[in-house]
C-alpha cells in the first residue's frame, strides 16, 4: 500500500487547526483516526511529516547498474542467468552479485527470454482436422 501524499498530511492537519473537527476530518480526508493520531504526535515531536522510506533491503543494483544489465541483455539475448552472473562477476569484481540478484533485476526490467510471438490458441483449430461434428451427415454418409 502506497504512503499518503505529504500534500494530503498538510491539508488534513491544517483543517483541523482551522477549527474542524476530528470527524468531520477523517470524513472529508477519508483517513482513519489512528492516522490522524500519528501524524499529530509526529508534528508534536517535530519529526517531519513526509512519509519515511519503506524498510527492507535496499536493491543490489542500482538504476546505472541495470541500464548496463540491460545492455547486455540485448546483446547476449540467449544467455542464460548462470552466464549473465558470470558476464557481471567478471566485469564488476568490486561489486559480486548471485544468480538470483540478476534474475531479480532482469524482473525488475521487465526482460523476458521470449521473443517471438506465439501462435494464437484457436489458430491450431484452423489447422487441424476436421471433426465429425463439424462435417455433420454428410461424412458419415460417404464413409
Amino acid at each position: 500500500m502506497r504512503a499518503y501524499s505529504l500534500d494530503l498530511r498538510e491539508r488534513a492537519l491544517a483543517a483541523l487547526d482551522a477549527g474542524s473537527s476530528r470527524d468531520e476530518v477523517l470524513r472529508l480526508f477519508k483517513i482513519s483516526h489512528s492516522t490522524l493520531k500519528r501524524w499529530l504526535r509526529r508534528r508534536r515531536a517535530g519529526l517531519p511529516l513526509a512519509a519515511e522510506r519503506p524498510s527492507g533491503r535496499t536493491h543490489a543494483l542500482t538504476d546505472t547498474h541495470l541500464a548496463e544489465l540491460r545492455t547486455r541483455l540485448e546483446a547476449a539475448a540467449d544467455a542464460t542467468i548462470a552466464a549473465h552472473t558470470q558476464w557481471w562477476n567478471d566485469t564488476h569484481p568490486d561489486h559480486y552479485v548471485s544468480p538470483k540478484t540478476i534474475e531479480r533485476a532482469i524482473t525488475r526490467l521487465g526482460w523476458t527470454r521470449k521473443k517471438r510471438l506465439s501462435v494464437p490458441a484457436n489458430a491450431m483449430k484452423l489447422h487441424a482436422k476436421p471433426s465429425v461434428s463439424r462435417l455433420g451427415n454428410a461424412a458419415r454418409t460417404t464413409s
